[in-house]
């Protein structure tokens, strides 16, 4: 948690000036897949090491969380997504620790929880190649629209 503290205060500023906000959701899963695979290949090597670049992966929260303003066009759009995306993001979230936990004990071990946490912090690559072009939510919806 530590880790996320000096991210959630870089990371707006930078996703505010930079055209391409899919290179921090890159960052983010890339320090995940840093720390998973150091933990699941050399646990005792570096445990600060890999705890520490997995403490980075979530610098993915407070790009989120600048995008939905950067992204839209209206209040009301931005409330909307706002509502929506954290809804959903939280209650998939909430389900993270169980499902894990749940993992852990049919498995018997730490491998697969820590495969199956890899995986999960890959699909982030979609959103970066999403990302790649600044698009807005009403552009979106009105070209699906007409």
């Amino acid at each position: 948690a530590f880790m996320g503290l000096p991210a959630a205060l870089i990371i707006p500023i930078l996703a505010i000036r930079m055209k391409n906000a899919g290179i921090l959701i890159y960052a983010g899963v890339a320090f995940f897949a840093a720390g998973y695979s150091g933990m699941l290949i050399a646990p005792a090597a570096a445990p600060w090491l890999w705890v520490a670049l997995i403490g980075l992966g979530p610098l993915l929260f407070p790009v989120v969380l600048t995008l939905i303003n950067l992204r839209t066009r209206s209040h009301q759009v931005s409330a909307s997504l706002s509502g929506f995306s954290q809804g959903v993001g939280y209650g998939f979230g909430a389900l993270g620790p169980l499902l894990i936990g749940v993992i852990h004990d049919l498995s018997g071990g730490w491998t697969v929880p820590l495969l199956v946490m890899f995986a999960v912090s890959l699909v982030g690559v979609a959103t970066g190649l999403a990302l790649q072009h600044p698009r807005f939510v009403e552009d979106d919806l009105a070209r699906h629209q007409g």
